[in-house]
């Protein structure tokens, strides 16, 4: 029997790239985190800004991200194979767009503090956001409802 009470609904963030060198890309990001992993990531980002970090702490960021933060996103590889929004993707796209999502995912889900430089390489103010909330089926990839 299931348990009385309230659950919290999942939140998502959509981040898209209009007007910089990734126009085009869009991400729909988790904001429903526990604090635990926010904690974690703020605890990571902070050391990558003092320059103190740890063996392991990059692998430990792209892996946080890739399973509990990145629902979706559109990317695709030089082949124009879809690569999969999960921890192994993460790893196959470009540096500064990974920094871009994370950068403004942190600063849209509360005092975490962005690890990293939020200007693409042609210097504009990177994303517009559009924030909603959407129940997801069983595969994360697949939004019963949408954001905008």
């Amino acid at each position: 029997m299931a348990e009385k009470g309230f659950r919290l609904p999942e939140r998502t963030l959509t981040l898209r790239f209009e007007g910089t060198d990734f126009d085009g890309a869009m991400v729909r990001c988790n904001r429903s985190v526990s604090v635990g992993t926010v904690e974690r990531i703020e605890e990571l980002a902070a050391a990558a800004k003092r320059g103190d970090s740890q063996p392991g702490d990059s692998k430990l960021l792209y892996d946080i991200i890739g399973t509990e933060v990145i629902h979706e996103w559109n990317i695709l590889d030089k082949s124009g194979k879809k690569i999969p929004a999960d921890k192994d993707g993460v790893r196959k796209v470009d540096s500064e767009f990974f920094n871009l999502v994370v950068t403004h995912w942190t600063e849209n889900v509360g005092n975490v503090a962005a690890p990293l430089e939020d200007k693409s390489s042609n210097g504009s103010s990177p994303v517009s956001l559009l924030e909603g909330m959407e129940k997801y089926s069983e595969s994360p990839a697949s939004p019963v409802g949408t954001d905008g």
